[in-house]
């Protein structure tokens, strides 16, 4: 499987910045481990694409803002 680099510079620069997604792995009650980062390649055209930005920067602060929705993904307009 061949993982190329995703086109959005923002999100490179989220995950350059933070290589995680969620809590600090240090400061978090669980890890998950995988290949995740699934975002669509249009993803910045995307009308949840604040939200996924939100959730990148602070993913605890995601959670507690939305609680019926752990992830961007989740969310109905996504």
């Amino acid at each position: 499987m061949t993982y190329g680099i995703h086109p959005s510079a923002v999100l490179r620069e989220y995950f350059e910045a933070k290589p995680y997604q969620g809590a600090a792995p240090a400061s978090a009650r669980f890890l998950f481990f995988g290949i995740d980062a699934n975002f669509d390649h249009e993803v910045e055209s995307s009308e949840a694409f604040p939200d996924i930005c939100a959730y990148l920067e602070d993913g605890v602060r995601f959670w507690k803002a939305n609680r019926q929705h752990h992830h961007p993904f989740l969310l109905p307009y996504y």
